[in-house]
């Protein structure tokens, strides 16, 4: 069983800023992808599909870092 009094929230926090990190990361490969004049409509929509995956979850994890107390 996980004890809450040893998670130090200092390096919680951290873990959650490297895990939106990551996740822009990722997000930002998907708009740069999106910009080409190549792709049809259903890459535009798998794309759109993929930012809003992605947003939602760096969205929980900037809840996550704001819930954190030190």
């Amino acid at each position: 069983m996980i004890n809450l009094d040893e998670i130090d929230p200092r390096k919680a926090r951290s873990g959650l800023f490297a895990l939106a990190t990551a996740l822009l990361e990722d997000a930002h490969e998907l708009a740069v992808h999106g910009q080409g004049n190549e792709i049809d409509q259903s890459e535009v929509l798998k794309l759109l599909d993929g930012l809003v995956d992605q947003t939602n979850q760096i969205e929980i994890l900037l809840m996550a870092i704001a819930a954190i107390r030190e």
